[in-house]
């Protein structure tokens, strides 16, 4: 029996930080078995240009018979587990997709990497919001855990199960609790790309904002991939606050996209909602001690790259 061997499989390969990883991975020459459950242009073209490197399996469910499926006839040495829900649920319907997508496919991904004969490395893509919304401090991994969405629960069950799996099998479980980090493939719910909208909505040249002084740890996707395989080089698991060197305030994030995407055209008013303050402050000097991390891409960076997409989709829409 022929076994296929993968130097890395990447379970929801359609997402921001799935497509980018596979693509960082294939550039540097590994092979790779990207699980999806739709189809996506991108990753289509990327099987294009790295035929013999890719492989691309689409699914229906991420269910343990699946799972198995997938493992047939395969030897995969690390996996990077990038798939979920990525937003905030506002009803019992998004809860319900929240809760399968960000714990009961993850639950069952182990439950079926126990019955392999062979040790395999994980890394699970996990969030900030497991720290909950006020961050008095730099949270770091050794911070209390307390959640103030459904999506932080969701989250924060996961990790609960990563540390239990730690204890009770010989799988190397790692976790990156990654801060806000973006691209032109992050979904509209985030913090940029909600801010850009808003933007492009206002008929006035005037942007209103509250609670304006609250911060935000801001990085660009492209700074967290290389890192998630230097995580699974390691010899041994643990958990890693994946985040930017500075923490910047709102008030400087608009007026940064002001200032770059719109040429200071908008006034910008700044107005308070409530006492209560979102300040996401991460310390990430864990990744910076172990890893040598020196982000190449700050927020002005992050907001040029941008600019340049949209600049990029409206002549491709206007053709």
């Amino acid at each position: 029996m022929h076994i296929l061997k993968f130097d890395y499989m990447v379970v929801g390969a359609n997402g921001q930080d799935g497509f980018f990883t596979t693509r960082y991975l294939l550039k540097n020459n590994f092979t790779v078995l990207a699980i999806t459950r739709r189809n996506f242009d991108l990753l289509n073209n990327l099987k294009k240009i790295y035929k013999k490197k890719l492989m691309l399996i689409v699914i229906k469910n991420y269910n343990f018979q699946n799972y198995k499926n997938i493992f047939q006839n395969k030897k995969i040495k690390k996996v990077i587990f990038c798939a979920g829900f990525s937003k905030i649920p506002i009803n019992q319907k998004e809860k319900k997709m929240c809760f399968e997508a960000n714990f009961e496919i993850f639950d069952k991904f182990l439950k079926f990497i126990k019955t392999l004969k062979y040790k395999i490395k994980i890394l699970y893509i996990s969030s900030s919001e497991i720290f909950g919304s006020e961050h008095k401090y730099k949270k770091n991994e050794n911070s209390k855990l307390k959640y103030s969405n459904y999506y932080g629960y969701c989250k924060q069950l996961t990790l609960d199960l990563i540390k239990t799996y730690r204890k009770k099998s010989s799988c190397i479980i790692s976790s990156a609790i990654a801060f806000n980090h973006e691209s032109f493939l992050s979904p509209n719910t985030h913090i940029i790309k909600k801010f850009i909208k808003k933007f492009h909505k206002s008929k006035n040249k005037q942007i209103t904002i509250y609670n304006s002084h609250e911060f935000r740890n801001i990085s660009h996707v492209y700074d967290f991939v290389p890192l998630f395989k230097k995580v699974l080089d390691l010899n041994y698991s643990d958990d890693f606050i994946f985040a930017n060197d500075k923490n910047y305030k709102i008030i400087d994030i608009i007026k940064m996209i002001n200032k770059l995407i719109y040429s200071n055209k908008f006034k910008i008013i700044n107005k308070s909602k409530n006492n209560f303050k979102i300040s996401r402050k991460a310390n990430n000097q864990k990744i910076k001690n172990i890893f040598n991390y020196n982000p190449k891409f700050d927020l002005q960076k992050l907001l040029i790259r941008f600019n340049s997409y949209e600049k990029k989709m409206n002549v491709s829409n206007e053709n």
